[in-house]
Order: C-alpha cells, then structure tokens, then sequence
C-alpha cells in the first residue's frame, strides 16, 4: 500500500489591531510505494498501468502576509502577498526498471529517475559548443540534434510567488492577483512547428 508520512511546523502572527496578519510554514513528507499511472505496450491491450515505484519526498516553506493600509467607514483597502518554495524529489524507484515514463509528447517524455526532481522532462537537446553555444548544421541551417535523450528540465515550479490587492468602497470593490511560477522548465508541443516556419523565438535566436 501507499503510505505518506509528513509532518509541518509554523508560526502565524497578527500586528496592529490585526492591519497585518503573516504567517510562516515549513512542511515535508514523504511517500513510500508511491502509486503512478505509467505507459505501457498497447499490445497489453491496455493505455497505462498503476504501479507502485518507490519512494518520493516533498518539503518547502510557505510564507504569507496580508495588509489593510487604509480602512474606514466607506473604504477598505488590503494588499498582501505570498511565496512558496517546492522541492519534489525521488528518493527511490523500483531496481526492475532504470526510469519510469509517466506520459510522452512527440519526442519528450515526462519521467521519473531516483535521485532527481519529480517528475523531470526528457527528450533531445542540441549538440552544442564548449561556451554553450548552440551548433547551427551548415547545411540544412537548422540546429544540430544530439544523439542522446537527456533530462531537460524538472516539471514542477519550485518557486511561486503571488501579489494580491484589493479596494471597496461601499457596495463596489476592485481587486487583482499576479503570480509568478519559476524553476521549472515546460515542454510546447507546437514549439518544432513555430521553428520550422520561423515564427518562434528560438529562430530569432539561431
């Protein structure tokens, strides 16, 4: 069976006559026999297979904060915010299978490898130069492939950061919200079709 041990510790705090109210959140758990829908042949019959892959983990911190800068009979205004960092990793996997493909895309893949993120993005990169340097084939003018799948990037945003504001007045009200994910890396299906065109910002690039 599944079983998820966590545990989490925090302190919330309010100031002024509760003008300021924050509040600061460590959490971490941890999943053993975590259970996954993975692919599988199509001729099992079958589109996918729940199986129970090892062990995973996941801790961060959770900080809020939330202001009324102005208040009185007809108004109320309040701005706040809050940011969260994520670390979602793999501990262990099942020794029967090196890597575990959770879903595919044309030639990526969404995967999960014991000692990196959870879950990661696999797929072909492009060959390139010791500065980094993508290397441009002299003769179709497009970049090079490599020849090996490679880890491109972790699926999950371990950073966001949001900003809220809001203002009443009597019986109307306005308010916005921004959040910020960073991080992570996102796989665009569409983005080799843009690049073939020339519509996509890589081929401004290279």
């Amino acid at each position: 069976p599944e079983l998820t041990k966590q545990y989490e510790a925090g302190v919330d705090f309010t100031l002024w006559k509760d003008r300021v109210n924050a509040s600061v959140t460590y959490f971490h758990s941890q999943t053993s026999n975590q259970t996954i829908a993975t692919g599988t042949s199509w001729a099992s019959g079958f589109s996918s297979l729940l199986t129970n892959v090892g062990v995973t983990q996941s801790e961060g911190v959770e900080t809020n904060l939330r202001v009324t800068a102005f208040k009185n009979q007809d108004w109320n205004v309040t701005v706040g915010g809050n940011y969260t960092y994520l670390n979602n990793s793999v501990i262990s996997i099942t020794p029967l299978v090196p890597a575990i493909t959770l879903a595919t895309s044309g030639t990526a893949a969404s995967q999960v490898f014991a000692g990196k993120a959870f879950p990661v993005i696999t797929g072909y990169d492009y060959v390139r130069d010791p500065k980094g340097h993508v290397i441009v084939d002299g003769t179709t003018g497009l970049p090079t492939q490599s020849s090996n799948i490679s880890i491109l990037g972790n699926a999950t945003p371990k950073h966001i950061l949001g900003m809220n504001a809001s203002a009443s007045y009597k019986n109307f009200s306005f308010s916005f919200l921004f959040e910020y994910r960073g991080g992570y890396s996102v796989f665009n299906g569409i983005g080799t079709e843009m690049d073939w065109s020339g519509t996509s910002y890589r081929s401004g690039l290279y």
